[in-house]
Formats: structure tokens, C-alpha cells, sequence
């Protein structure tokens, strides 16, 4: 499949990228429950729209893929909290939003992170 194929199967933009980086930027400045509380609508704005997005991509890929496991966006989205249990010195949430799609039982997955650091595309097993 040509690059020009692939960008046609992408899922339209129903995410604003800009919100995305916007509000990580602002968790990382401010990695807290208090200021997570104060924020959560703006949280809740933006994991619907990367919500949507990922089940657009989810039946983007089950078009291309007739192997490919249907994921649905809420069970392939990331926790934003970090387990501080088996991190006790990690941030009270994470500074990402990633998702696996494909996870049916020996399936290749496909990886999709969005920070702000680097943001990528990745599949394997």
C-alpha cells in the first residue's frame, strides 16, 4: 500500500489535535488531582474527540484488514491516571493519551501515541 493510499484510509480529523496538545501541555505544567479536578470537563472534551477519532481509525483499519480484530475506542484508549502503586515516583497522570488497537489473541496491534514530546505510530506483537 503507497503513502497516498494510507492517508486516504486515515480517519477524518473529527479530533482537534491543537485541544489535544493544549491540554497535555497544561497537565504536564500542572500534574495534580487538584488541578486535574478543576480541569476534568476540559479532560472529558478531549477524550471524547480522541474517542471518536479512535473509532473512526478502528473501522478504517477494519476496512483495509479483513484479519483485523475490531477494537472499540473505549477498551483500546490508555487510563490517564498512572498506578502510583507500582510507580510511586511517577506523575499522578500520565503526559499521553495512547491507544492499541487490533487485540484479538496472537494479533499484530497497532500502537498510536500523542504527546508532546514525540507522537508515533507503532505496530507489532
Amino acid at each position: 500500500m503507497g503513502c497516498a493510499e494510507v492517508v486516504t484510509c486515515l480517519p477524518n480529523p473529527t479530533v482537534s489535535f491543537h485541544q489535544v496538545f493544549d491540554f497535555l501541555h497544561d497537565l504536564n505544567k500542572n500534574n495534580s488531582k487538584v488541578w486535574m479536578d478543576e480541569h476534568r470537563d476540559a479532560y472529558r472534551k478531549v477524550r471524547s474527540s480522541m474517542l471518536e477519532w479512535i473509532n473512526n481509525l478502528d473501522k478504517q483499519l477494519q476496512k483495509i484488514d479483513p484479519e483485523y480484530a475490531p477494537t472499540p475506542a473505549k477498551k483500546a484508549i490508555t487510563r490517564i491516571n498512572n498506578n502510583l502503586v507500582y510507580q510511586p515516583n511517577a506523575t499522578t497522570y500520565r503526559n499521553y493519551i495512547g491507544t492499541e488497537l487490533n487485540q484479538g489473541k496472537g494479533k499484530i496491534s497497532f500502537y498510536v501515541h500523542v504527546s508532546l514530546k514525540r507522537s508515533f505510530i507503532d505496530g507489532g506483537f
